[in-house]
């Protein structure tokens, strides 16, 4: 039952306000490091128009949620859940938790980020109120929802699409990013969200003295083996989907663009995030850097992971990797050779025949 909610409430939410949330994670990822965080969050706790201001956006986000949950139990396919009103309070309470607790992880994680900064500053009553809210909040929205699926429901009317809709034909190179967004948007916004913390924290601590170049660079290899799992779907998704596409004959250099275009897109929050301390990288040409071996890194990561033929010893290579690259930047191997080492690693899959 705990999966069945999850797919029918949680990814259709975080697949439909995915935009939402990744303008968001930009936003507060990229644009902000971690002491302006705690800034802010003291602020709030502190003022008392703060607080209130944070807790109307919590509520704005329940009602976006409730409306949200409404509109797709109002499908047909979703006339089953129906059943649901049947069962008793207590019962139903427990079984819509799940899909509370994932939909609500944002604000749950902001709350909790409140309350250590409210801790350390002694503010007990802030910490009382703010988990009341929450408390309050999974209480009303879900007997909402309970007390809609009592009601009866009229039979949905097919509504008229206006003849100014036009199909267009999304190119195939584009079709990985929007596979992740229609059947990966949980792995992808926990990905970017733990890439630009990893990025921030590392820059952060660059900035406070004692490291040099290295340190950054170290930062990113972390960063992008965050998104490992992203180029293992990638892997999979053309060994299925596109294998039609991976055998026409086009040039290597056209297949080559294909897939930095896909990594292009799916790397965008970290490519802002590296434009954006650009300005602040005392080595201009040591900043511009960084943005290349970003690309590389993850271009490599995929070549590793789509040129071993067998899978079982694909988390030892990676481990390998991993340390290898570690180690290769603590001795201060300039980065545009280990861009090379990257490139190499990539160009191998051209030479693969492709797996049946």
């Amino acid at each position: 039952m705990k999966s069945i909610i999850i797919k029918s409430f949680v990814i259709p939410f975080y697949r439909a306000h995915l935009g939402l949330f990744m303008l968001l994670i930009i936003f507060f990822g990229v644009f902000m490091r971690p002491s302006d965080h705690v800034l802010l969050a003291q602020f709030i706790i502190q003022s008392p128009y703060g607080l209130t201001f944070v807790i109307f956006l919590f509520i704005l986000y329940s009602l976006l949620h409730i409306r949200f949950n409404i509109q797709l139990l109002h499908q047909n396919n979703y006339l089953v859940f129906h059943q649901m009103a049947l069962f008793p309070p207590v019962v139903f309470y427990k079984t819509q938790l799940y899909s509370w607790l994932a939909n609500y992880q944002l604000i749950l994680i902001y709350t909790a980020f409140l309350s250590i900064q409210s801790i350390l500053l002694g503010l007990w009553a802030v910490i009382i109120l703010l988990w009341l809210t929450m408390v309050a909040l999974y209480i009303i929205s879900t007997g909402f929802i309970f007390h809609q699926l009592k009601k009866t429901y009229p039979d949905p009317k097919a509504r008229f699409a206006g003849t100014w809709v036009k199909s267009f034909q999304l190119h195939y190179h584009f079709w990985f990013p929007v596979h992740l967004i229609h059947k990966r948007p949980l792995l992808l916004l926990g990905a970017k969200s733990l890439s630009l913390l990893m990025l921030n924290l590392f820059f952060s601590s660059y900035y406070s003295g004692g490291y040099d170049l290295r340190w950054l660079q170290f930062g990113i290899i972390c960063a992008s083996f965050i998104n490992y799992f992203h180029w293992e779907e990638k892997s999979n998704f053309e060994n299925k989907q596109l294998s039609y596409f991976r055998n026409m004959p086009m040039s290597i250099g056209e297949k080559a663009f294909g897939h930095f275009l896909a990594f292009i897109q799916v790397l965008i929050p970290e490519l802002l995030f590296l434009l954006y301390q650009l300005t602040t990288v005392s080595n201009t040409i040591g900043g511009f850097t960084l943005l290349l071996l970003l690309v590389a890194l993850n271009a490599g990561l995929y070549g590793l992971i789509h040129s071993t033929k067998n899978k079982n010893n694909l988390t030892r290579n990676s481990f390998i990797a991993f340390f290898s690259l570690f180690f290769i930047v603590l001795f201060g191997i300039p980065a545009p050779l280990i861009i090379l080492l990257c490139m190499i690693t990539f160009v191998k899959i051209f030479y693969l025949k492709p797996r049946r």
